[in-house]
């Protein structure tokens, strides 16, 4: 049957007894059993599934004398929604905040299992300029696949929403010069993630999360891509270490002066011997 569907089973005799199945689908069913001559003989009125892709039936209920039962089951549409969340870390650089904080890190998200040709909602915030939740929409072609291009600065983030049961996505990071780029996936209900971390060895270069699946339990995904600060000219000091650079800084400019001031001494004493 389909939505609003319904049929009827007359003249079942008193004493007889029936159970209803529904057979598993991609939603989470429920079903609720009423008897409009209020007679409250029924053995369970109601019941639900947890998951998608199981059966559901009533208990093996019996007719009683003036009873009319009705059975009503309802298919509840599980949609998951996926966040992309973008930070930097500055553990080991010296780079000012001001000329980071509105880096715009570019992303690429490939969704395939959506779908066709429907409309899909993208929300998303940028901490470091507006601030506020913001809403795009994307649609996906005619094969339920979709590719979007996302840029977020530090702090910022933004959610693929209502994805469908069994739908993918992988998500990309463009390389970057002074960013060595890492990621996390966390996922409520415990599910399966392929790959819950990755990494990069050296910056300018790209990163990408496996092709992940969104299965009945991942109510809220979330994906965290962190960028290390690095810099060709600085070494990550390890424990008991402390950054020697401004000591360096300013032996060599002392070294500098010392140097112009014995040059410019030694030539107005060349000139007071011509004299």
């Amino acid at each position: 049957m389909s939505d609003g569907e319904s049929t009827e089973i007359y003249d079942l005799p008193v004493g007889s007894h029936y159970t209803v199945t529904e057979s598993s689908s991609d939603y989470i069913d429920s079903y609720e059993i009423t008897d409009t001559n209020s007679r409250s003989k029924i053995l369970q009125p109601a019941d639900s599934n947890s998951v998608t892709d199981k059966a559901l039936s009533t208990a093996e209920e019996t007719v009683n004398e003036g009873e009319q039962a009705e059975i009503v089951f309802t298919n509840r549409k599980i949609q998951h929604d996926v966040t992309l969340t973008k930070l930097v870390d500055m553990t080991y650089g010296n780079e000012p905040y001001s000329s980071y904080k509105n880096y715009q890190f570019v992303f690429t998200a490939v969704l395939r299992g959506l779908e066709p040709d429907t409309s899909y909602v993208l929300k998303y915030t940028d901490i470091n300029t507006t601030g506020t939740l913001m809403t795009r929409s994307y649609t996906s072609n005619d094969s339920g696949e979709a590719v979007i291009e996302i840029k977020l600065t530090h702090g910022g983030s933004c959610t693929f929403k209502n994805l469908p049961l069994n739908a993918s996505y992988r998500i990309t990071e463009q390389g970057c010069p002074r960013y060595i780029s890492s990621f996390g996936i966390t996922a409520n209900g415990g599910s399966e993630i392929t790959a819950v971390s990755g990494q990069n060895q050296e910056t300018n270069t790209s990163l990408s999360t496996s092709s992940e699946t969104v299965d009945s339990s991942d109510l809220d995904v979330k994906i965290v891509f962190t960028n290390t600060y690095t810099a060709s000219d600085y070494v990550v000091p390890s424990a008991g270490m402390h950054d020697s650079r401004p000591l360096q800084i300013i032996l060599c400019f002392g070294l500098t002066l010392i140097g112009v001031l014995f040059i410019f001494a030694r030539r107005r004493l060349l000139i007071n011997d011509k004299e």
